[in-house]
């Protein structure tokens, strides 16, 4: 039982518990940079300020790709957190953050769960993706629609939102069925997220809902000196504009993830130097009665897995970060919050 308790416990932190810190520390490092606010106001000045339209740009789209980066939490964390800024109740912000989190944890962690079952059960890890991505995307197109009724309604909702929720749940079900299917489960949610992001964004730049002012999004940070925005004035107000420097280090640290990850799985690094540990005491010493067969405890531990992928990302961000300007101590800060924010996760 100890055994078996402790093979737990180091299978959780590494790979996985690895994988969510060098994610939660490329954010924290955005944050401290104070280049999160460039993201945030990208956004803003890219889409209509419509509660409705940024629940499935930040809520969904931007949440799966999230999930499909690090998962465990850290959507809900840092896109609830978005959404509250804009003016969404706390309630709201988590509980439609966790709906739209249903489709994409499946291969949430770059496909950790995929993987898992995999090794689990010595299954074929591409069989199981293509299934799930057979699957899953049946509801992935719905997931927006369904979101949306309960936010503001069937006619608010469905009857005035039906265009872009149709658009959100086709771009990212296709997406999603074509990379499981044809590459495997680590980037299905990461590349479907990053696609559909950009298809609703695309897309609202040519069709709007009708304006209702419940729906109306505020920002409380300084960016705007927490006063209302609307359309007009995001547009008109010259200072709100970004570069097209600014716009590029807004979408820096994902643009950076997104082609790290993209090699890293295409070479297949992180089978480079992979270690096979049959763990002690509990490798062939426990019978499976339901496949006739001894159970094969087996430990892999890949020093190069996704989680240094998102460690090698996380330094070229900072790179970055440091040539904009940043003083070399917002690593330091970036790796203190993270820290505290992941050492009880990673004990318990």
């Amino acid at each position: 039982t100890f055994e078996a308790v402790g093979n737990g416990i180091v299978y959780a932190n590494w790979p996985i518990m690895w994988l969510v810190f060098n994610a939660m520390l490329v954010y924290n490092i955005s944050v401290r940079s104070e280049l999160f606010d460039l993201f945030r106001r990208w956004m803003l000045i890219h889409t209509p300020p419509d509660k409705r339209i940024i629940l499935l740009i930040i809520g969904f789209a931007f949440g799966a790709l999230l999930e499909g980066v690090a998962g465990f939490g850290v959507p809900g964390a840092i896109c609830s957190s978005m959404m509250v800024s804009l003016g969404f109740e706390p309630a709201d912000a988590l509980v439609y953050t966790l709906i739209f989190n249903t489709t994409p944890v499946a291969f949430g962690a770059l496909g950790t769960p995929v993987t898992t079952l995999a090794t689990l059960t010595e299954l074929p890890v591409l069989s199981l993706s293509a299934m799930m991505g057979r699957q899953l995307p049946f509801l992935s197109l719905f997931l927006p629609a369904y979101a949306l009724l309960f936010f503001a309604g069937f006619r608010a909702g469905i009857i005035e939102c039906w265009p872009v929720a149709l658009v959100a749940g086709l771009s990212f079900a296709v997406s999603q069925a074509l990379f499981a299917n044809l590459v495997g489960p680590e980037l299905p949610d990461l590349m479907a997220g990053l696609i559909s992001l950009l298809v609703i964004i695309l897309f609202v730049q040519y069709w709007k809902p009708p304006y209702r002012p419940e729906y109306e999004a505020t920002i409380s940070s300084h960016l705007a000196n927490n006063k209302k925005l609307d359309e007009e004035s995001i547009n008109s107000n010259v200072q709100n504009v970004l570069s097209l420097k600014d716009s590029i280090l807004a979408w820096c640290p994902w643009i950076i993830i997104v082609i790290v990850v993209i090699i890293w799985t295409f070479v297949k690094v992180s089978l480079q130097g992979s270690i096979r540990v049959n763990w002690p005491h509990l490798h062939h010493e426990v019978w499976l009665t339901l496949y006739g067969r001894l159970y094969d405890a087996i430990w892999i531990f890949q020093p190069l897995s996704t989680g240094t992928a998102i460690l090698v990302s996380c330094l070229l961000y900072s790179i970055v970060v440091y040539l904009h300007g940043a003083h070399p101590r917002v690593f330091l800060q970036a790796l203190g919050d993270t820290t505290k924010q992941l050492y009880k996760p990673a004990i318990t």
